[in-house]
């Protein structure tokens, strides 16, 4: 596991800007209800980042993945409940941040911890994605993109949001405290999109400033342009 310095820093809001690239209705406070815990049913996401009376302050690469991943789930129509108890489980066997390892969702052990907590909760959405290969394979489809893993396929090293449209920029928790940045140049986005303002939209004089190709300023500009609210 990375030290403190290089696991990313993030507020909630800006966690579900770029989750929300990849799952449609995806914002903050749906966000902040996976680190509390209900009546029943543990936290979703167990975090060892900062809070302020039970508020999540910043969250790291880690439970920025992890919330990606549980974020889609939710999406597909599993209950939170089911989602809370495959969590909760994967968590005494495997450690913090179980659904960003691909191990954990994608072989036997993971398949056990998802049919459990389908079985347990009557998750009829849930039960059909443990047991169809083909519904599983869209799963798989989902958690890979963009992400590159580490030697062993089990944590994420770095993640694109929007690989497809916007290959260049990485979010990579090593490079800039883990801010959306150009690959290879490990300049933020945001900065380069600040400067673009202040230039009054002179995307040349943006490249000479910081030395990067016209056209990875221009991609960065849009990428921070086009981050969803």
């Amino acid at each position: 596991m990375q030290n403190k310095l290089s696991e990313g820093f993030y507020s909630v809001r800006e966690a579900a800007a770029l989750i929300a690239f990849g799952v449609i209705g995806v914002n903050d406070a749906k966000l902040r209800k996976f680190f509390k815990e209900t009546k029943r049913y543990d936290v979703a996401v167990k975090s060892d980042r900062a809070f302020d009376n039970g508020r999540v302050i910043d969250i790291s690469f880690l439970d920025l993945m992890e919330l990606r991943a549980i974020s889609y789930f939710r999406n597909q129509g599993i209950t939170s409940q089911a989602l809370r108890l495959a969590a909760s489980e994967a968590r005494r066997e495997f450690g913090n941040y179980p659904f960003s390892r691909r191990d954990v969702i994608f072989y036997k052990e993971g398949r056990n911890v998802l049919a459990h907590a389908a079985k347990e909760t009557k998750d009829e959405r849930l039960l059909n994605l443990v047991s169809r290969q083909f519904e599983f394979d869209l799963v798989k489809d989902f958690v890979d993109e963009g992400v590159r893993w580490d030697i062993n396929e089990q944590y994420p090293q770095y993640w694109h949001p929007n690989k497809i449209e916007f290959p260049e920029i990485a979010i990579d928790p090593r490079v800039s405290f883990g801010r959306p940045a150009v690959v290879n140049y490990g300049i933020e986005t945001e900065t380069l999109y600040c400067a673009w303002v202040d230039s009054k939209g002179d995307y040349q004089a943006v490249a000479d400033w910081f030395e990067v190709p016209l056209e990875k300023v221009r991609k960065a500009v849009r990428f921070q342009s086009e981050l969803p609210n």
